[in-house]
């Protein structure tokens, strides 16, 4: 939580970095540093490993390993290209829904407990 303190201080004075506009955000309770980061590094590990359909499951694994080091263990990854409804629960905020191009993600921190 110290991290995400520090996040919220950066956004009251105005220190965030700015979404890309080609990234459409659902639903988020992270911070806007986190929400940079993590739609950032999404389309960048996709427009290096996007072959096909099949090679979404390296960029999931890709994302989640990234998450895991950077912000601790317990991340979720989602990336979907249709219609879907989910129901599930997270850390305080730490998860963000958004779209780019034609892909829909869904990325969350579980709970410990």
């Amino acid at each position: 939580m110290i991290m995400e303190k520090k996040d919220r201080e950066n956004m009251a004075v105005g220190l965030s970095p700015k979404l890309d506009s080609d990234i459409t955000i659902f639903s988020t309770s992270m911070s806007l540093q986190k929400q940079v980061d993590i739609t950032n590094i999404f389309k960048e590990m996709l427009n290096k490993k996007y072959t096909d359909e099949k090679s979404i499951i390296v960029i999931v694994n890709d994302i989640k390993k990234y998450l895991d080091e950077k912000y601790g263990k317990l991340w979720q990854v989602f990336i979907i290209d249709g219609s879907f409804w989910s129901n599930y629960s997270h850390e305080p905020f730490l998860a963000i829904e958004f779209m780019y191009d034609k892909f829909r993600c869904v990325i969350w921190r579980s709970p410990v407990d």
